[in-house]
C-alpha cells in the first residue's frame, strides 16, 4: 500500500494511505462525543467481522452474543473520557465535564443491571476491568458507585481483580 508522511506540525505524525482525509481520524468537539465526535464509523480495532451493523439488528446480535458460553466471566466497562486525544486512539473521548461523567454512570450501572440477570447464574466474575479512555476521568463517587452495582447484581470472585 502507498502511504504519504503527514508532517508533524499538519497535524498528524504518522502515514496514511493516500487521498485519505486524516481529520476522520480526529475526534470533532462537540456536546455529544459518544455520537458526534466523528462523522462517520470505520473499523479500527477487530470486532464482528470488522464492519457495523445495522441499528435493527443490534438487540438480536447483542442477544446472540449474551447467549453464548465464553468461559470464566470478565466484565469490561469501557469509559470513554479522557484529559487528551491521543493520535492513535479512535474512540471518542471527552474530559467529564458538567455532570456527563456520573450521568454515563448512572447509564453504565442500569446496563449492569441488565447484563447481571442474564449472566450472574453463570458463574462468579473472575476479572472486570475499566478501560476505553482514562477511567480515573470518571469522578471516584461514580467509579464506587459502578463497582457497587457490580457487587449488587453479580458474584464477585473472592480473587476478583479490578483494574482501573
Amino acid at each position: 500500500m502507498n502511504t504519504v508522511k503527514v508532517n508533524q506540525g499538519e497535524g498528524f505524525p504518522f502515514p496514511v494511505p493516500p487521498k485519505t482525509d486524516p481529520s476522520k481520524y480526529l475526534a470533532k468537539v462537540t456536546d455529544d462525543p459518544v455520537s458526534l465526535a466523528f462523522s462517520e464509523k470505520f473499523t479500527i480495532h477487530a470486532g464482528l467481522g470488522g464492519g457495523t451493523a445495522d441499528a435493527a439488528e443490534v438487540p438480536r446480535i447483542f442477544s446472540e452474543l449474551l447467549g453464548k458460553a465464553a468461559g470464566p466471566l470478565a466484565i469490561y466497562v469501557h469509559v470513554p473520557f479522557c484529559l487528551n486525544h491521543c493520535l492513535y486512539c479512535g474512540f471518542a473521548g471527552k474530559t467529564p465535564a458538567r455532570g456527563i461523567g456520573t450521568r454515563y454512570a448512572a447509564a453504565v450501572r442500569e446496563e449492569l443491571k441488565f447484563l447481571g440477570d442474564k449472566k450472574a447464574a453463570e458463574g462468579p466474575v473472575r476479572t472486570v476491568y475499566f478501560g476505553g479512555g482514562t477511567p480515573s476521568c470518571l469522578d471516584p463517587g461514580d467509579l464506587k458507585s459502578i463497582v457497587d452495582t457490580l457487587k449488587a447484581n453479580f458474584r464477585l470472585a473472592n480473587d476478583c481483580e479490578i483494574t482501573l
